[in-house]
Parts: C-alpha cells; sequence; structure tokens
C-alpha cells in the first residue's frame, strides 16, 4: 500500500504517467534481484574455492605425514606463515602510516577465547607469580620450569611487523651489531598445539629482522601454549567459517586471509594429532 502511494506522488512530482513509474520500479527491482543472485552465486563459488584449497593443503600434510616426512611437513607450514609475515611487512613498508589495528595481531587467540567453550581449551603458562595466576581463568595451568626455546628460522611463526621506522630500524640494529636475539625482554609467543604454529603478541618487530637473517644464532621463546585438541571433536572449519560438528551451527566467520588461515592451521592440526612425533619434546613433555 505505501509503495502504492508513493508511485502516485512520484507520478504528480515528475508529470510522468503512474504506469511509467510502475514499469521503472519492475526494472529496477529486476536488477536488483539479478544482482542479488550474482553476489549469491559469487559467494557460493568462494566457499567451494574456499573448501578445495583447504582440502589440497591439508591433504598435501598428510601425504607428508604418511611418508614420515616431518620436515617437508614443516617447511610446507613455513611457506603459509612466512607468506603473510612478509606481505604485512611489505604492506607497512608501502603505507602512509603504520599499520597498527589494520592487522590481525594475536587474532586467533581472541577467536578461540571468545567463540569456543574454555573447558575445551588448555592453557600452559610459564613462572606467573601467584598473586598475577589467581586472576587467570580455571583452563590455565601456572608450570614452574623454563620456557620452551625456538629458532626463528626453524618453526612456523605469524608475525605482525606493522610499524614502517621499527622494521627499518631492527634490520639495521641487527645486523651492524650481529646479537642474538634478546629474549626475556618483550618477547611474547603462543604455540597452538596441535597446529603447530606459533603466534607473536610481542616482539614482531625484532623477532621479524631475526627471521630475515635465517641463522641459528636467533633463538626465542614460547611465553604460552594453547592447546586446542578436544576442540576437533566439536568444530571444524569448512575452509570459511568454523562450525559445530553436532549441528553443523555456525560458531565464527573468518573475516580476511589472515583468519582463513587459522582456520586452514585448525584442519591441519587435525591431521597432526595424530602423528606427536612431529613435535618438538619441550611441547610434548608439556601437554
Amino acid at each position: 500500500m505505501v509503495s502504492i502511494f508513493k508511485n502516485i506522488y512520484s507520478a504528480l512530482k515528475t508529470g510522468k504517467t503512474l504506469d511509467y513509474i510502475n514499469q521503472e520500479n519492475e526494472i529496477q527491482e529486476e536488477k536488483k534481484r539479478k544482482e542479488d543472485d550474482k553476489k549469491k552465486k559469487q559467494t557460493e563459488e568462494f566457499k567451494i574455492t574456499a573448501k578445495q584449497l583447504l582440502d589440497e593443503k591439508v591433504a598435501t600434510v598428510k601425504k607428508y605425514l604418511e611418508k614420515g616426512d616431518y620436515q617437508s611437513v614443516n617447511k610446507y607450514l613455513r611457506i603459509l606463515s612466512n607468506y603473510y609475515t612478509y606481505n604485512t611487512a611489505f604492506d607497512t613498508l608501502n603505507s602512509d602510516n603504520n599499520k597498527w589495528g589494520k592487522v590481525i595481531n594475536g587474532k586467533l587467540c581472541t577467536i578461540i577465547d571468545k567463540r569456543f567453550s574454555h573447558e575445551l581449551v588448555k592453557n600452559y603458562v610459564f613462572n606467573v607469580h601467584q598473586d598475577d595466576f589467581v586472576h587467570y581463568y580455571s583452563n590455565y595451568t601456572n608450570l614452574s620450569i623454563e620456557k620452551p626455546t625456538f629458532r626463528l628460522h626453524e618453526h612456523p611463526i605469524l608475525l605482525f611487523p606493522w610499524n614502517k621506522g621499527r622494521i627499518v630500524e631492527n634490520i639495521e640494529n641487527i645486523n651492524h651489531h650481529s646479537s642474538p636475539l634478546t629474549r626475556n625482554r618483550n618477547l611474547d609467543n603462543y604455540y597452538f598445539y596441535p597446529m603447530g604454529l606459533i603466534e607473536c603478541y610481542g616482539g614482531n618487530h625484532s623477532q621479524f629482522s631475526a627471521l630475515l637473517e635465517n641463522s641459528d644464532k636467533h633463538v626465542s621463546e614460547i611465553t604460552q601454549i594453547v592447546d586446542v585438541t578436544s576442540l576437533y571433536d566439536e568444530v571444524f572449519f569448512d575452509g570459511q567459517e568454523f562450525k559445530r560438528k553436532s549441528d553443523n551451527k555456525w560458531l565464527y566467520t573468518a573475516k580476511n586471509d589472515f583468519e582463513r588461515l587459522y582456520g586452514v592451521y585448525f584442519e591441519i592440526g587435525r591431521v597432526l594429532k595424530d602423528y606427536p612425533d612431529y613435535f618438538p619434546n619441550s611441547i610434548l613433555d608439556i601437554v
């Protein structure tokens, strides 16, 4: 009824006949329907492509694992993480402003913490003062042992070099001083088991310059281990969305390539969990 009065008003205002106005509206509605159908088709095609690419990556890792070729698994996973690390650095160097707030920094832990049950995720931290640890969730364990270490160029790690000046400065410092990466300063790295992925929460620029050097001397540390093993019975990633296995209910949609990478690593972890020999003993001794 409202649309009829709108058409009459439009006819009076423009001097066009009512039939002409109705015809124009039908043309616009048909155009909108076609655009909506096109967008829907593109979305479906994107989902299919994303699922195919996910399945391809998981199948590649599975092939290596079945051959006992853990080195190839590690190299393959480092291709994925290094691409996004270097892509972020490249974008930062080519932007007018720093990319803080525009990159996904620590997003994986946020997704897990907010979207999935805490009961399904185990967290391990190291030597946290008891006065501070009382504020942690019940799914955290405080370990009185040394933090696990790793060589920067040997393990899949997501770094987010977001500041142009710090990228340039840290490259110069680590090159001229030839000093090993300084641990226990501002380094904050989370290891996601059994995804085999480390994500940096602090020390992005110093560790990025160390990664560029590709040297055995640059040893960093893991400040927290996030064990998502129990999630695999409840959750899956379809290439675009995290969903609940029991009823296919939507849990979280990956908003960009970084978040889709988390999903890829998550499904790769589903395969990796059956091959404990792939993981460092320093991680296996804890989880």
